[in-house]
């Protein structure tokens, strides 16, 4: 038993060891960018850091900082009382949670093809270009929420609903954002027949309200999760911000109408990607809910939305970027459509973080990106699954 044992020692400790050298690299790589204070940094993030500072810390609670949700600035209040730099605080907050949702992404896929080296799918996101400018240049917490939706996908995936949507409120208490993968939940329960668990749902805002704790206790009011939503739907005024979609494509192509009509396209594209969500869902319910087709129809669920809807920008679609990847690691078909968006995704950042507005046109970025987005359904609703999936069932049902 000992010489049949010693194998399998050997492979974990040096499972243990990759995985260490892999986040020490990573992270290490990440540190050469803490210094870069982009655009959000000087104008907003900066000024909110020492307002909560000001303000007294934990005591800040009371008061509204600029567009954070509460459980987010009650981190940052947090860190008011370490003698470190902000700017150091808000990016390693972030790549802490880089390395939380890389090793749930790489779970799913090991859930999904087991005979892949955990370390295959953990160093893929963790190396993701776009994944390391938000959290070490931008220094933004996309990250965060990313974190929990991942851990919310792996529960639901293993039919553990209440858990799941526990940390799917968790997620949508950190960021609205969150809230663009709740139509593939409805799916989810629509496919799987628990037309009688519906009132698990209720998990999501008892899920935000105990996350918003800290400011409830402080004295903030309880519609204060709600009014802070709102205030981030209503924070911009234009069809689209620096992200190739349908939207942007619009605004390029027809400004003036697009600027005659806005509240009516608004609308439109809101109803819009409803019906194509609908339409999608309604087709995919004959299909088995396979852990692969889990996987791809939450991708194609969250980047119809970040497609289609208007007021998206660049790191909406950070979840999306995160999602193809692991899903061209199930299928090579789908390797071409995730190096396009992630290389467009990529450039946007750099747009943005390098001041480059004018030396990249977005006009044929977001063709280029609507034409991927729509292989991408094809591939969704039209292409066989691979053989292992079949192996798969059967090692689950034995």
């Amino acid at each position: 038993m000992v010489q049949l044992e010693k194998p399998k020692q050997k492979w974990v400790w040096s499972q243990v060891l990759g995985l260490i050298a892999i986040t020490v690299a990573l992270v290490a790589f990440r540190l050469t960018l803490f210094n870069v204070q982009s655009g959000d940094y000087l104008e907003y993030l900066r000024d909110w850091y020492e307002r909560i500072r000001s303000l007294g810390g934990l005591a800040a609670l009371h008061h509204q900082v600029g567009n954070y949700a509460v459980p987010y600035q009650f981190l940052i209040a947090l860190f008011t009382y370490l003698p470190l730099r902000n700017l150091y605080l808000y990016k390693a907050l972030s790549v802490t949670f880089d390395i939380v949702f890389a090793v749930y992404s790489a779970k799913l896929i090991h859930r999904v093809k087991p005979k892949l080296n955990f370390l295959v799918p953990y160093t893929l996101i963790l190396a993701l270009p776009t994944v390391i400018l938000n959290s070490s240049a931008w220094g933004q917490a996309d990250s965060i929420y990313t974190a929990w939706l991942m851990v919310a996908l792996w529960y639901l995936m293993n039919h553990q609903n209440n858990r799941a949507l526990i940390f799917f409120g968790v997620a949508l208490a950190f960021k609205l954002q969150a809230i663009l993968l709740l139509p593939f939940f409805f799916y989810v329960y629509w496919a799987r027949h628990d037309y009688r668990h519906w009132y698990q749902f209720g998990w999501v805002p008892v899920t935000v309200y105990a996350m918003n704790l800290p400011g409830f206790l402080a004295g903030r009011s309880l519609l204060t999760p709600l009014t802070i939503y709102a205030g981030q739907t209503s924070d911009y005024k234009e069809l689209a911000l620096n992200i190739a979609n349908f939207p942007k494509f619009l605004q390029l192509a027809f400004p003036t109408a697009v600027l005659d009509h806005y509240e009516l396209l608004k609308r439109g594209l809101m109803v819009l990607t409803c019906l194509i969500l609908l339409a999608g869902f309604w087709y995919l319910r004959r299909l088995d809910l396979t852990p692969q087709r889990f996987l791809v129809v939450a991708t194609w669920s969250f980047w119809t939305c970040t497609m289609f809807l208007p007021s998206m920008h660049d790191r909406y679609s950070y979840f999306v970027m995160v999602m193809l990847a692991l899903v061209a690691l199930l299928d090579c078909r789908m390797i071409g459509v995730a190096l396009v968006s992630i290389g467009i995704s990529t450039m946007l950042y750099l747009r943005y973080l390098l001041n480059a507005d004018a030396a990249i046109d977005l006009l044929p970025l977001a063709i280029i990106q609507i034409i991927n987005y729509c292989g991408f359904t094809v591939g969704t609703f039209l292409h066989p699954q691979p053989e292992y999936l079949h192996s798969f069932r059967s090692i689950t049902t034995d």
